[in-house]
């Protein structure tokens, strides 16, 4: 089903996870301001903070109904290669965020523009 991931990987997803893998999931639309929001993630990770910030990333922009394109960079390095140079950090982890290929922000930055309620404005759709 999936041959780039190990039985191990596999076994580790959360259902939600695996559901959005097999899937191929694409966020459906809710308006057109946010058609192209892409969120950089990862379903191969030992990390407990990154499997944690991702969902967290992806119950905030859900409970705002803000579109958005899942890339898994566990497919392949040039993924990860572009997830960096975009955001202009060579050591750039998951989950990050950019609206087309203009770098958003972070985790962090994403938890602080929650709490200012300007999310809108961090993901560049206001």
């Amino acid at each position: 089903m999936f041959p780039h991931l190990s039985l191990s990987t596999l076994l580790s997803l959360t259902s939600r996870e695996r559901e959005l893998l097999e899937s191929g999931y694409t966020k459906e639309a809710e308006g057109p301001a946010a058609m192209g929001i892409k969120l950089y993630y990862t379903t191969v990770t030992a990390s407990r903070t990154v499997k944690s910030q991702q969902a967290e990333v992806i119950r905030i922009l859900d409970s705002k109904s803000i579109q958005y394109e899942l890339i898994d960079i566990s497919v392949g390095g040039e993924l990860r290669d572009e997830m960096r140079n975009k955001a202009g950090d060579p050591s750039a982890v998951p989950p990050q965020l950019f609206n087309e290929d203009q770098y958003c922000g972070n985790y962090e930055m994403l938890s602080e523009a929650v709490e200012a309620d300007t999310v809108d404005q961090f993901l560049k759709i206001a």
